[in-house]
């Protein structure tokens, strides 16, 4: 049976009834801008950026990883004039800022015997360095022909594999 205007206005009216009982819905709160110091936002940026980039690759995008931030790409680029720069400061962050000088003295003290001196080496080094971040990050690096994954297996080489063959 066809409606009639009669019956299309009244279908209307009851919409328009049942949508003003019904509470509206409400968008997802976009977070406050909050003004921070330059080195707390750029440690913000750093911080996410690790995370970021271990989720997914180098090749992530500039464009989310302002997006995850909740704040503009021109402000991230402000704080790093390129994504090289960004990424060189993730690879810092998660592998050369995290080396402990100490290592090196502790390996280099032939008071201790070699193995105790490596077993206590190597328990540190593990719980510092070797986290999910920076293994992703590492494998990445390799991946996408990065070179830092080099740079970093060159430090290693030079401040503990060297040394240690030295006394052997």
């Amino acid at each position: 049976m066809p409606a009639t205007k009669k019956t299309a206005v009244r279908g209307k009216t009851a919409v328009r009834a049942a949508r003003a009982q019904t509470p509206p819905q409400r968008l997802p709160q976009r977070l406050p801008q909050l003004r921070l110091k330059r080195e707390d936002r750029e440690r913000q940026i750093v911080d996410e950026a690790i995370r970021y980039f271990a989720d997914v690759g180098f090749s992530g995008d500039t464009r989310e990883l302002a997006r995850r931030l909740h704040i503009t790409q021109p402000l991230l680029f402000r704080y790093f004039p390129s994504k090289e720069a960004l990424i060189e400061r993730v690879f810092q962050e998660v592998s050369t800022s995290r080396w402990n000088p100490y290592w090196e003295d502790m390996l280099a003290d032939r008071s201790q015997p070699l193995r105790e001196r490596l077993l206590a080496f190597y328990k540190d080094y593990s719980r510092i360095i070797l986290t999910r971040e920076w293994v992703r990050i590492l494998l990445f690096s390799g991946l996408r022909g990065q070179g830092l994954n080099r740079k970093y297996l060159q430090l290693v080489r030079a401040r503990i594999y060297m040394p240690i063959l030295a006394q052997l």
